[in-house]
């Protein structure tokens, strides 16, 4: 019903992609992280979630972050890329390859 619902929307908006706009998957050995944030103003509460996926799609963390007391909706998505980032670093993602010749 949804998808019905939201091809209607692309007749009546004139929605035109620009590009391909696929998620792809990082080359090897690194990670990609996916992040995002939802902002309650009345209660000032955020939920953050984070996906980190490797090169073969593969989903190798995830996680789910209620706070509570964030001051403005700029804070919850800043806090959500630092909780990204410290998620890297607790999964073990965050030694570089070395490099040889």
């Amino acid at each position: 019903m949804y998808i019905i619902e939201l091809d209607g929307l692309e007749i009546v908006l004139h929605v035109k992609c620009m590009g391909d706009t696929r998620w792809k998957p990082p080359d090897n050995p690194f990670v990609r992280i996916n992040f995002d944030a939802a902002y309650k103003t009345t209660n000032k509460m955020s939920c953050s979630g984070l996906v980190i996926r490797g090169a073969n799609e593969r989903i190798l963390g995830s996680i789910t972050i209620l706070d509570e007391t964030i001051p403005l909706v700029f804070a919850a998505e800043a806090l959500t890329c630092v909780q990204g980032l410290q998620i890297r670093l607790d999964l073990g993602f965050c030694n570089t390859p070395k490099i040889t010749t």
